[in-house]
């Protein structure tokens, strides 16, 4: 599903195994408020209004996704090459029935199927289509995560993460990196010296809507200021080769949005850089619900799901443990 933003209009090319459709979507300024309002609610954190959420997101249902509803029936994922306007928009969040209170998990679109994002056709034609996703029975992986520091606060759920890669994933060698080890002359030297079939950083990270070369990820340095930067310059750069990355980071799906060649972001640059399939996050993550989500989605992935759908389970489990279907927890984490 590939969608393009026109002067008051939303392309739609809709490319299915049964049907090849194309639909001319009028944005409506009604329509309009209901994809800014989506959006808004999702970055509000606790002023999250769900009232608000609620009537935007089947809004959103309705007129970008309802046309062609009957055809995905039964799929069992869907790659989403979002336009400018509709970027940066988790559309597992999309509520594909009219809810009044708090929405069950069966409400959102993420019960129906997975999702998987491109950031252009381009780019998504240059890697292996998901379904040749394979970590070999021995991996070898890459895993950092920061620890305390005197610039940044601690990631106290970061260490669990890479415990859960061991507990869940068979690794015929790994580097596990944390705390005063996590540094960026580390991660370099690895990436420059081995190839590694995952590599995952619970780290700190920001990313810039205006500037596409500010997008950073931040390791630990033994000198002062104790930290040092890695920028999407260095790491288009670095041969990742990668079947698999995840950015258990805030802000790693976002960044300069531009017509017709989608986000500049880390995760963008992983993908130039050679990785095959990224995980990343559309806001600042929680600590806590992000590790759960992770650990789980290392459960699926070691059981032979591919990327999406691990995650897409893992999602489901969290709300189903925490009885809270509030998109703000589960959504940020999404797969390219």
């Amino acid at each position: 599903m590939q969608y393009h933003s026109g002067d008051g209009v939303e392309y739609l090319i809709f490319i299915h195994p049964d049907t090849t459709r194309f639909l001319r979507i009028e944005i409506e300024s009604s329509l309009a408020k209901s994809i800014d309002t989506f959006k808004q609610e999702l970055q509000n954190g606790i002023r999250f209004n769900p009232s608000n959420f609620n009537a935007a997101s089947y809004h959103v249902f309705q007129e970008l996704i309802a046309p062609v509803w009957s055809h995905l029936k039964g799929t069992e994922r869907i790659v989403i090459v979002p336009s400018k306007r509709l970027d940066q928009m988790p559309f597992e969040t999309i509520l594909t029935h009219p809810t009044e209170g708090p929405p069950d998990a069966s409400d959102f679109l993420i019960s129906d199927l997975s999702v998987k994002y491109a950031h252009s056709l381009k780019i998504y034609q240059r890697h292996h289509i998901e379904e040749q996703f394979h970590l070999p029975e021995k991996s070898r992986a890459l895993a950092l995560a920061f620890g305390k520091n005197k610039t940044w606060p601690p990631l106290p759920h970061a260490k669990a993460e890479l415990q859960s890669i061991k507990d869940h994933l068979a690794l015929s060698s790994s580097n596990f990196l944390f705390g005063k080890k996590a540094t960026k002359n580390s991660f370099v030297q690895e990436i420059r010296h081995q190839t590694f079939d995952l590599i995952h950083l619970a780290m700190h990270a920001q990313s810039s809507l205006t500037n596409k070369f500010y997008n950073r990820i931040f390791f630990h340095s033994l000198q002062a200021p104790y930290i040092d930067t890695l920028y999407t310059s260095e790491i288009m750069s670095l041969p990742i080769k990668a079947q698999l990355v995840v950015l258990s980071s805030c802000q790693t799906a976002t960044g300069l949005t531009t017509s017709g060649e989608g986000t500049y972001s880390i995760t963008r640059a992983f993908l130039e850089g050679g990785a095959n399939t990224v995980i990343s996050s559309l806001w600042d993550i929680q600590d806590q619900s992000s590790a759960e989500i992770v650990s789980q989605f290392y459960f699926y992935l070691g059981r032979g799901e591919v990327p999406s759908e691990a995650l897409r389970q893992a999602k489901l489990d969290f709300m189903a443990n925490h009885q809270n279907t509030t998109p703000i927890l589960w959504a940020p984490l999404i797969c390219f």
